[in-house]
Protein backbone atom coordinates (compact mmCIF):
# COMPACT_ATOMS: atom_id res chain seq x y z
CA UNK A 1 0.00 0.00 0.00
CA UNK A 2 2.02 3.28 -1.02
CA UNK A 3 -0.42 6.44 0.96
CA UNK A 4 2.94 8.21 0.67
CA UNK A 5 1.82 11.88 2.16
CA UNK A 6 3.67 14.43 0.43
CA UNK A 7 1.90 17.47 2.83
CA UNK A 8 4.25 18.19 5.31
CA UNK A 9 1.69 20.23 7.00
CA UNK A 10 -0.40 17.53 8.30
CA UNK A 11 -0.73 17.01 11.84
CA UNK A 12 1.44 13.62 13.74
CA UNK A 13 -2.12 13.11 15.25
CA UNK A 14 -4.18 12.90 11.82
CA UNK A 15 -1.62 10.64 10.47
CA UNK A 16 -1.29 8.45 13.61
CA UNK A 17 -5.53 8.03 13.32
CA UNK A 18 -5.09 7.67 9.28
CA UNK A 19 -2.76 4.71 10.15
CA UNK A 20 -5.36 3.32 12.70
CA UNK A 21 -8.07 3.64 9.93
CA UNK A 22 -5.79 1.75 7.30
CA UNK A 23 -4.79 -1.06 9.35
CA UNK A 24 -8.88 -0.93 10.35
CA UNK A 25 -9.46 -1.50 6.37
CA UNK A 26 -7.07 -3.78 5.38
CA UNK A 27 -7.79 -6.26 8.39
CA UNK A 28 -11.46 -5.89 8.72
CA UNK A 29 -12.82 -4.14 5.96
CA UNK A 30 -11.26 -5.14 3.22
CA UNK A 31 -11.91 -9.23 3.82
CA UNK A 32 -15.71 -8.67 4.97
CA UNK A 33 -16.40 -6.27 1.93
CA UNK A 34 -14.62 -9.17 -0.52
CA UNK A 35 -17.40 -11.88 1.23
CA UNK A 36 -20.26 -9.91 0.99
CA UNK A 37 -19.54 -9.18 -2.28
CA UNK A 38 -19.76 -12.93 -3.49
CA UNK A 39 -23.56 -13.32 -1.54
CA UNK A 40 -26.18 -14.05 -4.06
CA UNK A 41 -28.81 -12.80 -1.84
CA UNK A 42 -27.98 -8.82 -0.63
CA UNK A 43 -30.47 -9.77 2.40
CA UNK A 44 -27.85 -12.01 3.15
CA UNK A 45 -25.50 -8.96 3.27
CA UNK A 46 -27.88 -7.52 6.35
CA UNK A 47 -28.54 -10.65 8.14
CA UNK A 48 -28.32 -11.22 11.81
CA UNK A 49 -24.76 -12.69 12.52
CA UNK A 50 -23.39 -11.32 8.68
CA UNK A 51 -19.78 -10.00 9.06
CA UNK A 52 -21.22 -6.23 7.94
CA UNK A 53 -22.47 -5.59 11.60
CA UNK A 54 -18.67 -6.77 12.48
CA UNK A 55 -17.38 -4.11 10.67
CA UNK A 56 -20.20 -1.45 12.15
CA UNK A 57 -19.15 -2.22 15.27
CA UNK A 58 -15.41 -2.49 15.05
CA UNK A 59 -15.64 1.10 13.31
CA UNK A 60 -17.43 2.10 16.22
CA UNK A 61 -15.04 0.83 18.59
CA UNK A 62 -12.49 2.50 17.43
CA UNK A 63 -14.50 5.78 17.44
CA UNK A 64 -14.56 6.51 13.58
CA UNK A 65 -18.56 7.12 13.40
CA UNK A 66 -17.23 10.10 15.72
CA UNK A 67 -15.78 12.30 13.19
CA UNK A 68 -19.19 14.28 12.05
CA UNK A 69 -20.39 15.03 15.15
CA UNK A 70 -19.19 17.98 17.53
CA UNK A 71 -17.33 17.63 20.08
CA UNK A 72 -19.91 19.26 22.29
CA UNK A 73 -22.33 15.79 21.68
CA UNK A 74 -18.96 13.93 22.18
CA UNK A 75 -17.86 13.64 18.25
CA UNK A 76 -14.33 14.44 17.53
CA UNK A 77 -15.38 17.67 15.10
CA UNK A 78 -13.43 20.49 16.61
CA UNK A 79 -11.09 17.72 18.67
CA UNK A 80 -9.21 16.38 15.90
CA UNK A 81 -7.23 17.95 13.30
CA UNK A 82 -9.59 18.79 10.26
CA UNK A 83 -7.66 17.32 7.59
CA UNK A 84 -8.58 14.07 9.78
CA UNK A 85 -11.59 12.83 7.91
CA UNK A 86 -9.99 13.25 4.33
CA UNK A 87 -7.07 10.74 5.45
CA UNK A 88 -9.24 8.56 7.35
CA UNK A 89 -12.16 8.44 4.65
CA UNK A 90 -9.50 7.57 2.04
CA UNK A 91 -8.76 4.71 3.99
CA UNK A 92 -11.77 3.41 4.01
CA UNK A 93 -12.20 3.88 0.55
CA UNK A 94 -9.45 1.84 -0.01
CA UNK A 95 -10.53 -0.82 1.79
CA UNK A 96 -13.89 -1.31 0.15
CA UNK A 97 -15.78 1.63 -1.27
CA UNK A 98 -19.24 0.10 -0.57
CA UNK A 99 -18.92 -0.45 2.95
CA UNK A 100 -17.07 3.20 3.23
CA UNK A 101 -19.85 4.36 1.95
CA UNK A 102 -22.54 3.21 4.20
CA UNK A 103 -20.53 3.97 7.11
CA UNK A 104 -20.35 7.61 6.40
CA UNK A 105 -23.73 7.61 5.31
CA UNK A 106 -24.81 6.25 8.47
CA UNK A 107 -23.82 9.41 10.06
CA UNK A 108 -25.69 11.80 8.62
CA UNK A 109 -28.42 12.01 9.97
CA UNK A 110 -27.01 12.58 13.72
CA UNK A 111 -24.80 15.10 12.10
CA UNK A 112 -27.31 17.51 11.20
CA UNK A 113 -29.64 16.63 14.45
CA UNK A 114 -27.45 19.74 16.36
CA UNK A 115 -29.42 22.07 14.33
CA UNK A 116 -32.63 21.44 14.63
CA UNK A 117 -34.38 23.20 17.11
CA UNK A 118 -35.93 20.45 18.97
CA UNK A 119 -33.52 19.28 22.18
CA UNK A 120 -34.88 15.64 21.53
CA UNK A 121 -33.21 15.57 18.36
CA UNK A 122 -30.20 17.37 19.39
CA UNK A 123 -29.68 14.77 21.70
CA UNK A 124 -29.62 11.77 19.52
CA UNK A 125 -26.18 13.14 17.97
CA UNK A 126 -24.66 12.16 21.29
CA UNK A 127 -26.69 9.21 21.41
CA UNK A 128 -25.26 8.12 18.11
CA UNK A 129 -21.61 9.05 19.28
CA UNK A 130 -21.71 6.84 21.96
CA UNK A 131 -23.51 4.22 20.44
CA UNK A 132 -20.39 1.25 19.58
CA UNK A 133 -23.11 -1.27 18.75
CA UNK A 134 -24.70 -0.03 15.70
CA UNK A 135 -28.19 0.48 17.27
CA UNK A 136 -28.37 3.80 15.32
CA UNK A 137 -27.94 4.03 11.59
CA UNK A 138 -28.43 6.52 9.43
CA UNK A 139 -29.50 7.23 5.74
CA UNK A 140 -30.23 10.14 3.24
CA UNK A 141 -33.57 9.47 1.99
CA UNK A 142 -33.51 12.02 -1.36
CA UNK A 143 -33.67 9.66 -4.16
CA UNK A 144 -36.95 8.80 -5.79
CA UNK A 145 -38.53 6.28 -8.20
CA UNK A 146 -39.37 9.03 -10.73
CA UNK A 147 -36.33 11.46 -9.38
CA UNK A 148 -32.98 10.05 -9.56
CA UNK A 149 -30.48 12.66 -10.98
CA UNK A 150 -33.35 15.34 -10.88
CA UNK A 151 -32.28 15.95 -7.46
CA UNK A 152 -28.78 18.29 -8.58
CA UNK A 153 -30.79 19.58 -11.37
CA UNK A 154 -32.94 20.89 -8.83
CA UNK A 155 -30.53 23.41 -7.71
CA UNK A 156 -31.30 25.08 -11.19
CA UNK A 157 -33.71 27.39 -12.46
CA UNK A 158 -35.32 24.13 -14.75
CA UNK A 159 -35.78 22.94 -10.80
CA UNK A 160 -38.92 25.24 -10.24
CA UNK A 161 -41.15 23.20 -13.22
CA UNK A 162 -44.02 21.56 -10.84
CA UNK A 163 -43.32 18.56 -13.31
CA UNK A 164 -40.36 17.99 -10.92
CA UNK A 165 -41.89 18.16 -7.43
CA UNK A 166 -40.95 15.44 -5.42
CA UNK A 167 -42.86 11.81 -5.11
CA UNK A 168 -42.44 12.31 -1.28
CA UNK A 169 -45.08 14.80 0.02
CA UNK A 170 -45.58 16.39 3.42
CA UNK A 171 -48.53 18.30 4.28
CA UNK A 172 -48.84 20.33 7.41
CA UNK A 173 -51.50 19.63 9.71
CA UNK A 174 -51.96 21.91 12.47
CA UNK A 175 -47.93 21.44 14.35
CA UNK A 176 -47.52 18.14 12.77
CA UNK A 177 -46.75 17.10 8.86
CA UNK A 178 -48.17 13.96 7.13
CA UNK A 179 -46.09 12.49 4.82
CA UNK A 180 -46.85 10.40 2.07
CA UNK A 181 -44.73 8.58 -1.29
CA UNK A 182 -41.67 6.82 -1.28
CA UNK A 183 -37.81 7.21 -1.70
CA UNK A 184 -36.52 4.40 -4.30
CA UNK A 185 -34.48 1.18 -4.01
CA UNK A 186 -31.08 3.57 -3.99
CA UNK A 187 -31.02 4.82 -1.04
CA UNK A 188 -27.81 3.74 0.85
CA UNK A 189 -28.85 1.97 4.06
CA UNK A 190 -32.15 2.36 3.09
CA UNK A 191 -33.50 -1.27 4.41
CA UNK A 192 -31.63 -1.13 7.49
CA UNK A 193 -31.97 2.56 9.02
CA UNK A 194 -33.31 3.52 12.18
CA UNK A 195 -33.04 7.21 11.33
CA UNK A 196 -33.58 9.51 7.63
CA UNK A 197 -32.51 12.80 6.85
CA UNK A 198 -35.36 13.04 4.43
CA UNK A 199 -35.90 15.45 1.71
CA UNK A 200 -39.71 16.30 2.10
CA UNK A 201 -42.10 18.36 -0.52
CA UNK A 202 -43.91 21.01 0.42
CA UNK A 203 -45.28 22.99 -2.06
CA UNK A 204 -45.47 21.13 -5.40
CA UNK A 205 -46.24 23.82 -7.36
CA UNK A 206 -42.44 25.00 -7.22
CA UNK A 207 -41.07 21.86 -8.02
CA UNK A 208 -37.78 20.59 -6.45
CA UNK A 209 -37.45 24.20 -4.96
CA UNK A 210 -40.68 23.65 -2.62
CA UNK A 211 -38.67 20.99 -0.58
CA UNK A 212 -37.39 20.55 3.21
CA UNK A 213 -35.11 18.10 5.27
CA UNK A 214 -37.06 16.64 7.79
CA UNK A 215 -35.14 14.55 10.66
CA UNK A 216 -37.09 11.33 10.47
CA UNK A 217 -37.59 8.62 12.78
CA UNK A 218 -37.96 5.02 10.53
CA UNK A 219 -40.23 2.85 13.05
CA UNK A 220 -42.95 5.18 13.00
CA UNK A 221 -46.40 3.74 11.65
CA UNK A 222 -46.88 3.55 8.35
CA UNK A 223 -43.47 3.19 7.08
CA UNK A 224 -42.29 0.24 5.95
CA UNK A 225 -39.15 -1.28 3.58
CA UNK A 226 -38.72 -3.09 0.20
CA UNK A 227 -35.98 -5.98 -0.41
CA UNK A 228 -32.47 -5.00 -0.28
CA UNK A 229 -31.54 -3.95 -3.59
CA UNK A 230 -29.45 -6.33 -5.97
CA UNK A 231 -27.39 -4.51 -7.87
CA UNK A 232 -23.70 -5.04 -9.70
CA UNK A 233 -21.27 -2.97 -7.85
CA UNK A 234 -21.09 -2.07 -4.46
CA UNK A 235 -22.98 -4.96 -3.31
CA UNK A 236 -21.67 -4.82 0.64
CA UNK A 237 -23.58 -1.31 0.42
CA UNK A 238 -26.78 -1.91 1.64
CA UNK A 239 -29.81 0.08 -0.58
CA UNK A 240 -33.80 -0.29 -0.35
CA UNK A 241 -37.13 1.63 -0.90
CA UNK A 242 -38.93 3.04 1.83
CA UNK A 243 -42.18 3.82 1.67
CA UNK A 244 -44.69 6.49 3.58
CA UNK A 245 -48.21 5.92 3.92
CA UNK A 246 -49.90 8.86 5.77
CA UNK A 247 -46.82 8.71 7.98
CA UNK A 248 -47.28 11.58 11.11
CA UNK A 249 -44.57 13.86 11.56
CA UNK A 250 -44.07 16.72 14.60
CA UNK A 251 -43.50 19.99 13.13
CA UNK A 252 -40.35 20.48 15.13
CA UNK A 253 -38.50 17.57 12.93
CA UNK A 254 -38.64 19.73 9.87
CA UNK A 255 -35.60 21.95 9.63
CA UNK A 256 -38.08 24.73 8.54
CA UNK A 257 -41.63 25.11 8.17
CA UNK A 258 -42.01 26.32 4.51
CA UNK A 259 -39.86 25.62 1.60
CA UNK A 260 -36.72 28.26 0.94
CA UNK A 261 -37.31 30.45 -2.53
CA UNK A 262 -34.15 30.80 -4.45
CA UNK A 263 -33.45 27.25 -4.65
CA UNK A 264 -31.53 27.82 -7.96
CA UNK A 265 -28.77 29.71 -6.26
CA UNK A 266 -24.81 29.24 -5.40
CA UNK A 267 -25.42 28.20 -1.66
CA UNK A 268 -27.98 25.32 -2.51
CA UNK A 269 -25.73 24.26 -5.43
CA UNK A 270 -22.71 24.11 -2.30
CA UNK A 271 -24.84 21.22 -1.11
CA UNK A 272 -23.81 19.60 -3.99
CA UNK A 273 -20.69 20.50 -3.26
CA UNK A 274 -20.43 18.87 0.03
CA UNK A 275 -21.87 15.98 -0.60
CA UNK A 276 -20.04 14.82 -3.49
CA UNK A 277 -17.22 15.96 -2.05
CA UNK A 278 -17.29 13.41 0.44
CA UNK A 279 -17.69 10.88 -2.11
CA UNK A 280 -15.10 12.00 -4.03
CA UNK A 281 -12.62 11.26 -0.76
CA UNK A 282 -13.72 7.51 -1.02
CA UNK A 283 -13.57 6.76 -4.44
CA UNK A 284 -9.88 8.58 -4.35
CA UNK A 285 -8.72 5.92 -2.05
CA UNK A 286 -10.50 3.33 -4.38
CA UNK A 287 -8.48 4.63 -7.28
CA UNK A 288 -5.53 4.26 -5.25
CA UNK A 289 -6.23 0.67 -4.54
CA UNK A 290 -6.61 -0.41 -7.90
CA UNK A 291 -3.46 0.77 -8.43
CA UNK A 292 -1.97 -0.61 -5.55
CA UNK A 293 -3.23 -3.88 -6.48
CA UNK A 294 -1.97 -4.03 -10.25
CA UNK A 295 1.48 -2.35 -8.50
CA UNK A 296 1.77 -5.71 -6.57
CA UNK A 297 0.96 -7.72 -9.05
CA UNK A 298 3.17 -6.78 -11.60
CA UNK A 299 6.02 -6.81 -8.58
CA UNK A 300 5.26 -10.42 -7.75
CA UNK A 301 4.31 -11.90 -11.20
CA UNK A 302 7.07 -14.20 -12.86
CA UNK A 303 5.50 -13.64 -16.38
CA UNK A 304 3.73 -17.20 -16.50
CA UNK A 305 0.28 -14.87 -16.57
CA UNK A 306 -0.70 -11.28 -16.43
CA UNK A 307 1.68 -8.57 -17.11
CA UNK A 308 4.94 -8.62 -14.84
CA UNK A 309 7.11 -4.96 -13.85
CA UNK A 310 9.85 -6.58 -15.82
CA UNK A 311 8.49 -5.21 -19.28
CA UNK A 312 9.09 -2.08 -20.39
CA UNK A 313 4.85 -0.93 -21.47
CA UNK A 314 3.90 -2.56 -18.54
CA UNK A 315 5.82 -0.17 -15.85
CA UNK A 316 4.55 2.69 -18.44
CA UNK A 317 1.14 1.70 -17.61
CA UNK A 318 1.38 1.83 -13.92
CA UNK A 319 3.55 5.19 -14.06
CA UNK A 320 0.37 6.48 -15.97
CA UNK A 321 -1.42 5.08 -13.55
CA UNK A 322 0.16 6.40 -10.74
CA UNK A 323 0.15 9.77 -11.91
CA UNK A 324 -3.70 9.75 -12.48
CA UNK A 325 -4.10 8.58 -8.98
CA UNK A 326 -1.96 11.19 -7.21
CA UNK A 327 -3.64 14.12 -9.60
CA UNK A 328 -6.93 12.97 -8.20
CA UNK A 329 -6.17 12.45 -4.33
CA UNK A 330 -4.24 16.19 -4.96
CA UNK A 331 -7.17 17.81 -6.58
CA UNK A 332 -9.81 15.87 -3.70
CA UNK A 333 -7.67 17.24 -1.40
CA UNK A 334 -7.59 21.01 -2.66
CA UNK A 335 -11.48 20.78 -3.16
CA UNK A 336 -11.63 19.78 0.12
CA UNK A 337 -10.02 22.49 1.94
CA UNK A 338 -11.61 24.97 -0.14
CA UNK A 339 -15.73 23.91 1.17
CA UNK A 340 -14.02 23.60 4.26
CA UNK A 341 -13.15 27.46 4.31
CA UNK A 342 -16.59 27.81 3.38
CA UNK A 343 -18.10 25.94 6.52
CA UNK A 344 -15.56 27.67 9.15
CA UNK A 345 -16.24 30.74 9.00
CA UNK A 346 -13.36 33.46 9.88
CA UNK A 347 -15.16 33.96 13.32
CA UNK A 348 -13.37 30.94 14.19
CA UNK A 349 -9.75 32.69 14.45
CA UNK A 350 -11.47 34.50 17.22
CA UNK A 351 -13.29 31.85 18.87
CA UNK A 352 -11.18 28.52 17.97
CA UNK A 353 -13.48 25.58 16.40
CA UNK A 354 -13.07 23.57 19.55
CA UNK A 355 -14.06 26.58 21.84
CA UNK A 356 -17.27 27.06 19.55
CA UNK A 357 -18.00 23.16 19.30
CA UNK A 358 -17.28 22.11 22.79
CA UNK A 359 -21.17 23.34 24.12
CA UNK A 360 -24.13 21.95 23.59
CA UNK A 361 -25.95 25.40 24.38
CA UNK A 362 -23.71 26.67 21.34
CA UNK A 363 -25.90 24.66 18.75
CA UNK A 364 -29.34 25.53 20.94
CA UNK A 365 -28.44 28.88 19.90
CA UNK A 366 -27.67 28.46 16.57
CA UNK A 367 -30.23 26.26 15.78
CA UNK A 368 -32.54 29.28 17.03
CA UNK A 369 -30.46 31.91 14.86
CA UNK A 370 -31.26 29.30 11.93
CA UNK A 371 -34.65 29.17 12.39
CA UNK A 372 -34.92 33.32 12.37
CA UNK A 373 -32.14 33.70 9.64
CA UNK A 374 -35.25 31.49 7.81
CA UNK A 375 -38.07 33.36 8.19
CA UNK A 376 -36.15 36.85 7.44
CA UNK A 377 -34.74 35.16 4.27
CA UNK A 378 -38.49 33.88 3.40
CA UNK A 379 -39.72 37.25 4.43
CA UNK A 380 -37.42 39.59 2.90
CA UNK A 381 -37.70 37.22 -0.69
CA UNK A 382 -41.05 38.35 -1.04
CA UNK A 383 -40.19 41.81 -1.32
CA UNK A 384 -39.53 42.60 -4.83
CA UNK A 385 -36.44 45.17 -4.87
CA UNK A 386 -34.91 43.05 -2.53
CA UNK A 387 -35.63 39.48 -4.48
CA UNK A 388 -33.89 41.25 -7.63
CA UNK A 389 -30.90 42.02 -5.08
CA UNK A 390 -30.38 38.95 -4.03
CA UNK A 391 -30.99 37.06 -7.63
CA UNK A 392 -28.16 39.67 -8.69
CA UNK A 393 -25.82 39.08 -5.79
CA UNK A 394 -25.79 35.38 -6.63
CA UNK A 395 -24.84 35.89 -10.08
CA UNK A 396 -21.97 38.03 -9.39
CA UNK A 397 -18.47 36.73 -9.56
CA UNK A 398 -17.32 37.40 -6.16
CA UNK A 399 -20.50 34.99 -4.58
CA UNK A 400 -19.75 32.44 -7.18
CA UNK A 401 -16.00 32.43 -6.14
CA UNK A 402 -16.42 32.47 -2.59
CA UNK A 403 -19.56 30.18 -2.14
CA UNK A 404 -19.77 28.14 -5.59
CA UNK A 405 -18.53 24.89 -3.35
CA UNK A 406 -20.42 22.94 -5.41
CA UNK A 407 -18.84 23.13 -8.59
CA UNK A 408 -15.36 21.90 -6.68
CA UNK A 409 -16.79 19.01 -4.99
CA UNK A 410 -19.18 18.21 -8.22
CA UNK A 411 -15.55 18.35 -10.29
CA UNK A 412 -13.79 16.74 -7.47
CA UNK A 413 -16.74 13.36 -7.47
CA UNK A 414 -16.46 13.04 -11.33
CA UNK A 415 -12.64 13.39 -11.52
CA UNK A 416 -12.52 10.47 -8.91
CA UNK A 417 -14.98 8.51 -10.30
CA UNK A 418 -13.88 8.94 -13.70
CA UNK A 419 -10.06 8.00 -12.64
CA UNK A 420 -11.00 4.98 -10.51
CA UNK A 421 -12.75 3.80 -13.29
CA UNK A 422 -10.21 3.73 -15.79
CA UNK A 423 -7.77 2.87 -13.54
CA UNK A 424 -9.63 -0.27 -11.98
CA UNK A 425 -10.02 -1.27 -15.81
CA UNK A 426 -5.95 -0.49 -16.55
CA UNK A 427 -5.89 -3.06 -13.31
CA UNK A 428 -7.70 -5.52 -14.59
CA UNK A 429 -5.24 -5.87 -17.92
CA UNK A 430 -2.49 -6.00 -16.24
CA UNK A 431 -3.55 -8.77 -14.30
CA UNK A 432 -5.01 -10.47 -17.24
CA UNK A 433 -7.63 -13.42 -17.59
CA UNK A 434 -6.98 -14.66 -13.63
CA UNK A 435 -8.47 -10.88 -13.24
CA UNK A 436 -12.36 -11.75 -14.54
CA UNK A 437 -12.02 -14.95 -11.86
CA UNK A 438 -12.71 -13.18 -9.01
CA UNK A 439 -9.25 -14.67 -7.83
CA UNK A 440 -7.81 -10.68 -7.50
CA UNK A 441 -10.03 -8.06 -6.20
CA UNK A 442 -9.49 -5.37 -9.19
CA UNK A 443 -12.75 -6.98 -11.08
CA UNK A 444 -14.99 -5.96 -7.95
CA UNK A 445 -13.07 -2.81 -7.67
CA UNK A 446 -13.67 -1.99 -11.38
CA UNK A 447 -17.18 -2.97 -10.58
CA UNK A 448 -17.65 -0.63 -7.17
CA UNK A 449 -15.89 2.03 -9.45
CA UNK A 450 -18.48 1.56 -12.22
CA UNK A 451 -21.44 2.23 -9.46
CA UNK A 452 -20.11 5.21 -7.95
CA UNK A 453 -19.83 7.31 -11.18
CA UNK A 454 -24.03 6.97 -10.74
CA UNK A 455 -24.08 7.62 -6.89
CA UNK A 456 -25.44 11.12 -5.59
CA UNK A 457 -26.70 11.66 -9.63
CA UNK A 458 -25.00 10.63 -12.68
CA UNK A 459 -22.10 12.58 -13.73
CA UNK A 460 -23.89 14.08 -16.61
CA UNK A 461 -26.24 15.65 -14.47
CA UNK A 462 -24.40 16.59 -11.79
CA UNK A 463 -22.14 18.47 -14.24
CA UNK A 464 -25.08 20.34 -15.44
CA UNK A 465 -25.96 21.58 -12.38
CA UNK A 466 -22.70 22.91 -10.90
CA UNK A 467 -21.77 24.45 -14.60
CA UNK A 468 -24.43 26.60 -13.48
CA UNK A 469 -21.93 28.36 -11.21
CA UNK A 470 -18.89 28.75 -13.82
Amino acid sequence: MSFHELDPTLSGEAVFLAESAREFGQAVMRPAGIALDRLHDPSDVIAEGSVLWDVVKGYREQGFHRLMIPRAFGGWMGKVPPETGVLLNERFGHADAGLAVSLVVSGMPFAMAPFFNDAKIRRLARDYAEDKDGALVGCWGITEPDHGSDWPMGTTAQGSNPKMAPTLQAVRRGNEYVLNGQKSAWVSNGTIATHAMLHVGLDPSMGMHGQMLAFCPLDLPGISRGKPLNKVGQRALNQGEIFFSDVVLPKSHLLYHKPLPGGDSPFARGSLGIVNGETSIMISGLAQAAYDEAARYARENSGTAGASIKEDHVRLKLFEMFAQTEAVRAFVRRSTRFRESFLQPKISRVFPGSLVMSYESTFALAAKGLQAFFRMYDLSFKIKPVRGYLKKTWQSDRVKTRYGTGKYGVAAKVLATEAAFEIASAALEIVGDQGLTGRYPVEKMLRDARASMIEDGCNETLALAASEDL
